[in-house]
């Protein structure tokens, strides 16, 4: 089993990537993503989102 982190700063694009190259795989793969909820703009918590296939 490969497990793979992406860390960078908050709105670099991390989950953009990885949701990009999710669509290229061949292989079954899980994790999650934390999405941002906003109201007004500013951040009042987190969405979290399942992405296992």
């Amino acid at each position: 089993m490969i497990r793979i982190a992406i860390a960078g700063a908050p709105g670099s694009g991390k989950s953009t990537v990885c949701l990009n190259v999710l669509k290229h795989l061949t292989c079954t793969y899980g994790g999650m993503i934390s999405a941002d909820i906003r109201e007004k703009g500013e951040r009042v918590g987190f969405e979290i989102l399942d992405i296992t296939i």
